[in-house]
């Protein structure tokens, strides 16, 4: 029976970095979030890609068909929410990379997936086979996945078509996240796809070209980064985001937003000093400086 790829759609009210089309950097715009769970399979088997938070709504879409696996593309919790609800009622198992267990155990404390999914690990329902592409970046553990027949590739928050993820500096990265993320770009740029599928927005084709606008939005971030550090030497992460272009004054910034827009100006950061452009003055509260 042939394989068909269904989308469920949960609307939300979210706050979110946004990449405009005139190419500003925005963060904490309001506006309606969607985020796309994804079913694979036929009339008789599923497998279910980034569940969401609503439970409800997934099993309602996938009916008496049997459910093979619930596959996460990361650990967030407007992703996996409503992971275990979903498994359970077919005796499924959930799939995580390892990397991401910290954040999934913010959502399910005590429950951790059965799965541990890896770089190159495959998935089969129907007559599709899944496979496994670890793109740290936007968490430690997010992977995406490509069918390798029809070549579509799920891309989960990595590449979207529209907005850009947030890159933050967190506990769990062991090295910069901003890197791990452009790396993760590279891997994916150049594959054959024939469709993108996003767990937010819509689904969109041009991979490459989308890689490299993301790509280079970074950049245009690294260089007023730089050339803030220039005018306020020894400035910490905290200063130097209120020196940054954003969508509104920086005093409009508060609560979570002012601290999203500070871990991400503190990824662009490390990522500077990894390139050997800027100087950590060390301590819990380093400040930066520009080398020579």
């Amino acid at each position: 029976m042939e394989a068909r790829i269904e989308r469920i759609w949960s609307p939300r009210v979210g706050e979110r970095e946004v990449l405009t089309d005139d190419g500003e950097h925005e963060v904490g715009v309001s506006e309606a979030v969607e985020a796309n769970a994804w079913l694979i399979g036929d009339d008789e088997e599923v497998i279910v890609v980034d569940p969401g938070e609503d439970a409800a709504s997934v099993l309602e879409q996938v009916g008496d068909r049997e459910i093979l696996a619930v596959i996460c593309t990361h650990g967030h919790a407007s992703h996996v929410a409503a992971a275990i609800e979903v498994a359970e009622r077919d005796e499924a198992q959930v799939a995580l990379h390892r990397a991401d267990r910290l954040l999934w155990r913010a959502v399910h404390d005590g429950d951790d997936p059965e799965i541990e999914m890896a770089d190159g690990g495959l998935f089969d329902v129907a007559d599709v086979q899944l496979e496994v592409i670890h793109t740290p970046g936007h968490t430690p553990g997010h992977v995406c996945f490509i069918d390798e027949d029809s070549r579509r590739l799920f891309s989960g928050d990595h590449i979207l078509p529209r907005i850009t993820p947030n890159i933050s500096l967190n506990q769990f990265d062991a090295e910069g996240p901003l890197a791990q993320y452009l790396r993760s770009l590279a891997k994916v740029r150049d594959l054959e796809t024939s469709e993108v599928m996003p767990a937010h927005e819509w689904r969109f084709r041009g991979l490459a070209e989308r890689v490299d606008g993301i790509a280079a939005h970074h950049e245009r971030r690294l260089e007023e980064l730089l050339a803030a550090i220039v005018a306020h030497p020894d400035s910490t992460s905290w200063f130097l985001a209120s020196q940054l272009t954003w969508s509104r004054s920086w005093d409009q910034y508060n609560g979570f937003l002012r601290v999203s827009a500070v871990t991400e100006t503190a990824a662009h950061v490390v990522e500077l000093v990894e390139r050997g452009l800027v100087t950590s003055s060390g301590g819990d509260v380093p400040g930066y400086r520009v080398v020579g």
